[in-house]
């Protein structure tokens, strides 16, 4: 684990609930609150201590996980700053998921049709 300077614990326990939940859930931490992005979902979660806050991601390399990088401490620009970290580095990563507003707006499944009314003669 690193640490920058002048971090409280707080954001260094972030970061690392952050690369847990992106290990645990292999995918980035921005998609698991997307998945689950209403209060219920994530109560219902809460007993297997998923972080879902935007910027933790899984590392990826030739197709395969080998890690995971949180990231916790920077002004709303923890997700950008792990993604670029994580691009830089080890080259591409799966695309960054975009943010969708809270509760389930934006990301629910197409509404069904109702079934047609039998015909009758």
């Amino acid at each position: 684990m690193h640490r920058s300077d002048g971090q409280t614990p707080n954001n260094v326990d972030s970061a690392m609930r952050k690369a847990q939940t992106a290990l645990y859930l292999r995918v980035s931490t921005r998609e698991g609150l997307n998945r689950w992005n209403n209060l219920e979902a994530q109560l219902v979660r809460s007993d297997i201590n998923l972080y879902l806050n935007p910027g933790g991601f899984p590392i990826i390399v030739n197709d395969q996980l080998i890690g995971a990088i949180g990231v916790g401490g920077a002004t709303g620009g923890d997700e950008a700053c792990g993604y670029e970290a994580l691009t830089k580095v080890l080259g591409p990563q799966p695309p960054m998921s975009k943010p969708m507003p809270f509760g389930g707006i934006g990301n629910e499944p197409p509404p069904v049709a109702p079934a047609a009314a039998p015909q009758t003669r």
